[in-house]
């Protein structure tokens, strides 16, 4: 059996930290994507972009002091040199609508 690692998030957004965590927030999770090709302004040009769905506790039940989720993330995948993937993530839309 052959395992893949999993796509480090290199951060800044998205729970990525420079030491590479493997996934996103805690709570949160990708919802759709689109691939960004050669016709997209350069920030975006060949990257993903994700929205994200975020949680739907309150604070008072989860400790998080803020919404997580709820976002367009710019996703920027690069394979290393062994062989393995990183991805820089960055935020194109924040605070989107908050379901109540």
């Amino acid at each position: 059996m052959k395992f893949t690692w999993p796509v480090k998030n290199l951060g800044p957004a998205g729970g990525g930290k420079a030491d590479g965590l493997y996934t996103f927030d805690a709570h949160s999770s990708p919802a759709g994507m689109t691939w960004c090709g050669e016709d997209f302004p350069e920030p975006l040009r060949n990257g993903f972009l994700v929205t994200r769905f975020g949680n739907l506790l309150g604070e008072s039940r989860t400790g998080i002091a803020e919404d997580i989720g709820f976002d367009v993330l710019s996703v920027h995948p690069k394979r290393e040199g062994d062989g393995t993937w990183s991805a820089r993530t960055e935020t194109v839309f924040s605070k989107l609508g908050r379901s109540h």
